[in-house]
């Protein structure tokens, strides 16, 4: 699913803190290694008809080689992600830019192949399921491959997170799956 972002200079800050030393893709979401960077829940959020905004989390770090994310979804009363939902991250060079600069999707069991494959060849990605029946996905991307070359403080992105979520019943399968979008500009510190 691609999408044109809405972001402006008053839009929520997403915090990107240095990670040191280099973050490991098998780092849980509450792992040591994390706990440098801020959870992040705010951002812009619109949504598709019939879909829930299921609770998300997000961090990033980087270093001079990548940038890293990690996205929890959580559990909610009532509906966990199931292993069909997907989780797609966009990351903007310049805010605006379409398309992105790099796109991914996965879902509880890993990247789906073929997805966005197009600006994303070696993405390196883990999911893992959560014991509440959330799971987290975890990223490491190369700013070689994002287009930026030597990120300072102060340089931003722009990042569209999206929950797409599996379609149930008949209705929704005529008008797509259900998804929420999730905006923000990130701001490295």
């Amino acid at each position: 699913m691609s999408y044109r972002l809405p972001y402006s200079a008053e839009g929520p800050e997403l915090s990107c803190v240095p990670a040191n030393p280099p973050l490991a893709l098998e780092a849980g979401f509450d792992s040591e290694a994390w706990q440098q960077s801020h959870v992040v829940t705010e951002f812009w959020e619109s949504a598709t008809p019939g879909a829930l905004a299921v609770p998300l989390q997000a961090r990033f770090a980087y270093d001079s080689r990548s940038l890293y994310a990690i996205i929890r979804i959580a559990h909610m009363e009532g509906r966990s992600p199931s292993d069909e939902d997907m989780i797609e991250l966009a990351v903007y060079k310049d805010g605006r830019a379409e398309p992105p600069s790099f796109q991914f999707a996965f879902n509880a069991r890993g990247r789906i192949p073929g997805r966005f494959a197009w600006n994303t060849p070696y993405a390196k990605g883990r999911t893992t399921r959560d014991p509440d029946g959330g799971w987290t996905v975890s990223t490491d991307m190369l700013w070689l491959q994002l287009d930026v070359m030597n990120p300072t403080p102060d340089t931003f992105l722009g990042i569209g997170i999206t929950h797409v979520q599996s379609p149930e019943g008949e209705d929704a399968k005529q008008v797509g799956p259900p998804a929420v979008f999730r905006y923000g500009r990130l701001v490295l510190k």
